[in-house]
């Protein structure tokens, strides 16, 4: 039985990696792109700084989609914890599975 949680846990782990790993190439697109709208914006010499929307929308994005990561991440490690310790993890890896899926 412990086999079979410590490969559930594993593959969530994995699956939460490989997330946080698409994470940072979002990051990277992002201060990509939004370096290039600054540019656009310096050499049209218009007033108003029109790249902000684009940084204020994309930057919302990235955090709410980190937060939501470092929360599953903080609930894999409580879970291995628990196992750890001996407690029922059936119920609460259930409801990881649940927010792993949904990110």
């Amino acid at each position: 039985m412990t086999e079979i949680l410590n490969f559930d846990l594993r593959q969530k782990a994995l699956k939460l990696l490989s997330r946080k790993r698409a994470l940072k190439n979002e990051l990277k697109l992002y201060l990509v792109f939004n370096q290039l709208l600054i540019w656009v914006w310096v050499f049209t010499k218009i007033t108003f700084f029109w790249p902000i929307w684009s940084i204020l929308a994309g930057g919302i994005y990235l955090l709410s989609k980190s937060h939501k990561l470092s929360r599953i991440q903080k609930q894999l490690i409580h879970a291995k914890a628990r196992q750890r310790m001996g407690a029922s993890t059936l119920l609460k890896d259930e409801h990881i599975s649940k927010l792993v899926e949904a990110s």
